[in-house]
């Protein structure tokens, strides 16, 4: 999910842009994947909003889009495609005025609900019911993320997952070992300062990178029960389990014993992962599509693993903190069954080894990431992931967005030393009572 610094980049490169793609004329094949009642002679437009426009990514899009469309001749795709962030403002106006898209980009949790609530998701189950070789393609822990009690509101297509990246050479160079536990990366952490070597690079100058170390922190501290059943509700909603201060503690241990960058709080993410590969620092807590940045950044020279166990936290240690990405079809859309089958060509096998090849996506469908396609990281964390019970959704995704916005603000702030872990909660408290009253 970058949300963080490429957004600067990408919009520069491609914000706003809307490609139209007109059809021709073919026969659909198995491959497509196409649904049975879908009609071929009157001629549809599907609107199709996605946030991958980085060079490399809308091309192939693109190209895809086409290779529907010479399929099924009565259909046309009509694309749009910005930025992140910009992608979650048209959505959310589009939401307001209730003109939203076929279908579109979303991201798990409360994001995903909110259009669930308003009538804009239509529930796939009943469609994966029917083709269990579509619904059984998803790595498990991905399709659990848009599963909302019996309901499938949206799939999964991109993966994402936050990890700790670090330099084979370095590890190798004073005998450190990936850690087990949030001790042993501790006992890591001191070794290396010891020895003059920064632990862990971080730029949190737009506000994400500190609080996906506080996400990952909560996961593992918080009871399952309460941060994900109560606590990303919008109806029960509190933030007062004392896990998110033992959470907020662990971190504030790690910035007192020096083992950040100096001057992080004003460090963009990208550039902080420059100066990781200039040299500086051992690690870096990252998201899994940046993978092939973080390859070319340091000639292939990393490992990675999840954040430890903490032995003696509440929290579900069995789960990895993180989200995949995926789409949406809308439920009052007028071109349902269309939409239906456009997506299920999109998850395709054949279509998301293309995406992982030529767009550098990590995708959740099972084999589509292999050695021919993929870095070798990239193809150990799919094969690590199935170690996992679960993926506990991003923080940011699963609160409620007002929630979210106090949490990047006063999160910098508790960062930088100006309030303390308890002033940091209250602060955040007294926004999920705003949420809370507002949706009883």
């Amino acid at each position: 999910m970058n949300r963080k610094s490429l957004v600067s980049i990408l919009t520069i490169v491609m914000t706003g842009a809307v490609l139209s793609l007109n059809a021709c004329g073919g026969s659909n094949t198995s491959e497509v994947g196409e649904t049975s009642n879908v009609a071929k002679s009157d001629k549809v437009t599907i609107s199709f909003w996605h946030k991958y426009c980085q060079p490399g990514q809308v091309e192939v899009f693109e190209q895809i889009c086409k290779d529907y469309e010479a399929n099924h001749p009565n259909v046309e795709i009509k694309i749009t495609t910005t930025t992140d962030d910009d992608i979650k403002t048209k959505l959310q106006v589009a939401l307001g005025s209730a003109e939203l898209p076929d279908v579109y980009q979303t991201w798990s949790g409360e994001y995903c609900e909110k259009f669930a609530r308003g009538g804009y998701a239509l529930d796939l189950k009943p469609y994966l019911d029917n083709d269990s070789q579509w619904k059984d393609s998803f790595y498990p822990a991905c399709y659990s993320a848009f599963t909302y009690g019996e309901a499938q509101f949206a799939l999964p297509t991109r993966f994402d997952s936050q990890v700790f990246v670090y330099k084979k050479s370095v590890f190798e160079q004073y005998g450190l070992k990936e850690p087990k536990t949030w001790d042993d990366l501790m006992k890591i952490c001191e070794t290396l300062k010891e020895n003059g070597v920064i632990p862990f690079i971080l730029g949190d100058g737009t506000t994400w990178d500190a609080p996906h170390w506080y996400g990952a922190l909560w996961q593992r501290c918080v009871p399952e029960d309460v941060l994900e059943g109560q606590d990303f509700n919008v109806k029960t909603v509190t933030l007062d389990d004392p896990g998110y201060l033992k959470g907020l503690d662990y971190f504030k241990y790690v910035l007192d014993k020096g083992y950040f960058k100096e001057n992080c709080v004003s460090l963009e993410h990208n550039m902080a992962l420059e100066t990781f590969y200039a040299g500086e620092g051992a690690m870096a807590y990252v998201e899994v599509v940046e993978f092939n940045d973080v390859y070319n950044g340091l000639d292939g020279d990393f490992g990675f693993f999840a954040m430890p166990e903490f032995t003696d936290e509440a929290g579900n240690q069995g789960k990895i903190f993180g989200a995949p990405e995926g789409m949406i079809v809308n439920a009052k859309s007028n071109h349902v069954e269309e939409s239906v089958d456009f997506l299920k060509y999109l998850t395709s096998l054949d279509i998301q080894k293309k995406l992982v090849s030529e767009a550098k996506h990590t995708s959740s469908i099972i084999g589509a990431t292999t050695e021919d396609n993929a870095i070798p990281q990239l193809v150990d964390v799919m094969d690590m992931i199935m170690n996992f019970s679960g993926m506990s959704n991003w923080t940011d995704c699963g609160l409620e967005s007002s929630i979210v916005d106090v949490m990047r603000a006063q999160g910098q702030e508790f960062y930088a030393g100006k309030i303390t872990a308890e002033q940091y909660m209250q602060k955040m408290q007294e926004a999920a009572v705003r949420v809370r009253d507002s949706n009883q």
